[in-house]
């Protein structure tokens, strides 16, 4: 039974071609972050993220089963989803179109709309390549060339993902790449002994908390699967260093300086919110960072739910957004580390950083979730 008294079914859907959308007969587990699928239209095995992550319009009721390119080039040429001789004549056009498209772009994949620079960097660079990974498990390459100036690489990045230089802090074994040098010239890849074939990490600063602003708020809110209602739930789990300090759910509505809405539905836009308050100066002294986490409840992955989403504004100006993020990855796993807020303890200060990184665990058990964050996240923060 659902918190608040609400009970919920979740059935298995007999989708085209046999496949319902919980079956494991279409894909090839190599590995908890590897999954790959035969395309039923091209007949080539991809991995997972190279398909469309949620459907495509609201009517359509079928598996995403056709790669991204396949669904782009039908949608080009006949402005319908790729299962048009299927009868689904849903009409992918504009704004979805183009997202596919900047999606295909993301992962570097051979499409026309890319630069061929980045698209055939491992063919074209004798000397290695650069790979830079997103903690949501995105990676993008380029040629490696030691002169090359870190604020080339964040130009690169930036073109490719739209994340502001500034806002770009990559992370290289243990050590960030600067862009400037203490006399203020440019730093390069071979000044952080940078080695090609290696991979350096991007986190995205999306916002630096202001000393004076104590009070917060995120709402996390998720868009209601096609059938109607359903739940995921907003977590936040509390840090000390590398040590658990607490929890804050549905269940467990408060901590010191952190209180939970608990669920708010809104039927008639059809989204889910839970919204988090943090009042900073009210936090246990030793505390350092609090993940926000959205993961499913009845359903074994959050596929289903459309475009999980946060925003982060002052608690006393809701209607100032000082910053969001929302989810366009491969939604497989059961819970996703949307954001988090860390602590710089130099200057105690605080910064909202957007993760995107998906785990197992939900609000029933939070171990697997602590696993990715220690694993995954704490040593790049």
């Amino acid at each position: 039974m659902r918190k608040n008294g609400h009970v919920t079914f979740i059935k298995r859907r007999n989708l085209t071609h046999g496949v319902s959308v919980y079956s494991a007969g279409q894909y090839t587990v190599r590995s908890h972050d590897s999954v790959e699928m035969r395309c039923l239209k091209c007949k080539i095995e991809k991995l997972r993220r190279e398909f469309p992550q949620v459907p495509l319009a609201e009517t359509c009721d079928h598996a995403n089963l056709h790669c991204l390119k396949c669904v782009i080039e039908v949608a080009e040429k006949k402005n319908k989803c790729s299962y048009s001789e299927n009868k689904c004549s849903s009409p992918v056009t504009g704004p979805v179109l183009e997202d596919l498209k900047s999606r295909l772009k993301a992962l570097l994949y051979t499409y026309e709309s890319l630069t061929p620079e980045l698209a055939d960097a491992s063919q074209e660079c004798s000397g290695g390549v650069l790979s830079i990974a997103l903690l949501n498990g995105d990676k993008m390459s380029i040629p490696f060339d030691p002169s090359m100036k870190i604020v080339d690489v964040c130009s690169r990045i930036k073109k490719i993902y739209n994340y502001d230089i500034k806002k770009q802090k990559l992370i290289y074994g243990e050590k960030e790449l600067m862009l400037e040098k203490e006399d203020g010239s440019d730093t390069t890849l071979s000044d952080f002994g940078v080695k090609p074939n290696s991979t350096i990490h991007l986190i995205v600063l999306l916002f630096a908390i202001p000393e004076k602003m104590n009070e917060v708020t995120l709402d996390l809110y998720w868009g209601y699967p096609s059938r109607g209602r359903d739940y995921l739930d907003a977590s936040v789990l509390v840090y000390q260093g590398k040590s658990e300090a607490g929890i804050v759910d549905y269940r467990h509505t408060s901590f010191p300086g952190i209180t939970h809405s608990g669920d708010i539905m809104d039927d008639n836009a059809a989204q889910g919110h839970h919204v988090i308050n943090v009042c900073l100066n009210k936090l246990p002294a030793d505390t350092t960072s609090l993940f926000f986490t959205l993961s499913a409840w009845s359903s074994p992955t959050i596929g289903k739910f459309k475009h999980p989403s946060f925003s982060f504004f002052e608690t006393s100006k809701p209607k100032l957004q000082l910053c969001e993020d929302k989810m366009k990855t491969a939604m497989d796993a059961q819970a996703i580390i949307m954001c988090v807020i860390v602590k710089k303890l130099i200057c105690n200060t605080w910064t909202v950083i957007t993760l995107g990184t998906q785990s197992g665990g939900n609000a029933k058990c939070y171990d697997r979730l602590h696993n990715t964050i220690k694993d995954k996240l704490l040593s790049y923060l």
